[in-house]
């Protein structure tokens, strides 16, 4: 289960922080969610593809670092600059996870568009790089444990997104500025985590 993302939603699902911490409003699962559905309208992406390509290289950890592979989405480091340049990016950071979005969303449009939409060997490609899923399907490999797990776990991440900004109920007319703020970001993350919520706690 999707630990990492369990632990960083921790202070959305609790309504004390969400009265008392504008801080918040930077948290990072907002910033992946906002990612994910921003890059997955830009590339047109199959829903839920970015995010269960996240559980599944990082568990949801922009952090995490696997020998030559870092970030939320495991970009090869390598490799990175070639297809942050692809992407249009003049600079990233793959400990964004924006960056490593915005370079995975590319990256996967790129090789569905040269396989033909082939979902299973776009994820290969991405998984074994290039070279790696052509020798797979030189011996008759056509899908492997890695594109099978994506695709087993799209469904369930393909509603979760940035909510529509909520309708909060009207401050009092009395109310200081700063508390009509907090009330509208109190409402943005309560909607928020209760689209996370339907996938990791049902």
């Amino acid at each position: 289960m999707t630990s990492n993302l369990r632990r960083t939603v921790a202070g959305i699902l609790a309504a004390g922080m969400l009265a008392t911490a504008p801080a918040l409003a930077a948290d990072p699962t907002d910033t992946i969610l906002t990612a994910a559905a921003e890059m997955t309208e830009a590339y047109d992406l199959p829903a839920g593809l970015l995010l269960a390509v996240a559980e599944t290289e990082s568990d949801f950890d922009p952090s995490c670092r696997t020998g030559k592979c870092w970030g939320l989405m495991q970009i090869h480091s390598s490799y990175a600059a070639e297809f942050a340049r692809g992407a249009g990016m003049e600079s990233y950071d793959l400990f964004d996870p924006t960056d490593s979005l915005h370079i995975a969303a590319y990256m996967l449009d790129d090789y569905r568009d040269r396989y033909e939409g082939d979902l299973h060997f776009t994820l290969m490609a991405y998984n074994l790089g290039e070279y790696g899923a052509l020798a797979k399907r030189r011996n008759g490999v056509e899908t492997t444990s890695y594109s099978r797990k994506v695709i087993g776990r799209m469904d369930k991440w393909a509603t979760v997104g940035l909510p529509d900004p909520p309708q909060p109920a009207p401050a009092p007319e009395n109310a200081e500025p700063a508390a009509r703020d907090m009330m509208v970001f109190a409402a943005k993350m309560r909607s928020i985590g209760a689209r996370i919520r339907e996938v990791l706690f049902q």
